[in-house]
């Protein structure tokens, strides 16, 4: 029970705390420049209500950070002795909030309702480009690094799968069969039909027969 409601509270402050963040980032580009009290008199005013639009960033930047200690201290699923990876947990936040920020500046410049305030478009637009690729590069190298993962896995479920014990000759039982040359055949053929799996020449089905058929020729 404690692991689902960490993992719910977790995600939901994660959620509503970029949000948060984003909206902001947003209201603070259609604000622009200004300043208000003291010595800058001749300074464009802040609008009422500009000091609640600047919190609501730091705020939302320490519950992300209490939402993602949450969900990374959630534990192992019920049934399971798997525990959660934190760097993937922080990979998630770090490219969560950085993509969040960064169309929450396009948006704000280029969006349907944009009306951007002194400054504000190319501030918006410095910020847009610069953190959109800081937040889908650890992504794509995730993705990147799950496919590698996957081809490993591949090749060495071909690789169990071709130690196989050769069968005894009931004749001659001083007789001892060759091998290599039939397992080196058996491989390259295993190896032949997993590529022809990876490139959609054949389904699962037809790869698990063919793959029958090699083991047992």
């Amino acid at each position: 029970m404690k692991y689902f409601l960490r993992t719910l509270i977790g995600l939901g402050l994660l959620c509503g705390s970029i949000t948060a963040i984003s909206y902001g980032v947003f209201q603070m580009l259609q604000i622009g420049t200004c300043a208000s009290g003291g010595p800058y008199e001749i300074a464009r005013e802040c609008p009422e209500g500009t000091e609640a639009v600047a919190l609501a960033i730091p705020i939302g930047i320490f519950v992300m950070l209490g939402g993602a200690g949450l969900y990374a201290i959630r534990g192992a699923p019920p049934g399971s002795e798997k525990r959660g990876d934190p760097a993937l947990s922080m990979l998630i936040l770090w490219s969560g909030l950085f993509l969040g920020i960064g169309f929450a500046c396009f948006w704000g410049v280029w969006g349907p309702n944009a009306n951007p305030g002194p400054g504000g478009e190319l501030g918006g637009l410095i910020v847009g480009f610069l953190f959109i690729p800081m937040g889908a590069i650890p992504l794509f190298a995730l993705l990147g690094a799950k496919k590698g993962k996957e081809k490993v896995s591949a090749r060495l479920k071909l690789a169990e799968a071709m130690q196989v014990q050769p069968a005894k000759p009931k004749s001659s039982p001083g007789f001892e069969r060759p091998t290599t040359a039939a397992s080196s055949g058996k491989l390259a053929e295993l190896e032949r039909l997993q590529r022809l799996r990876e490139q959609g020449a054949i389904d699962e089905a037809e790869f698990a027969h063919l793959k029958g058929e090699v083991i047992d020729s």
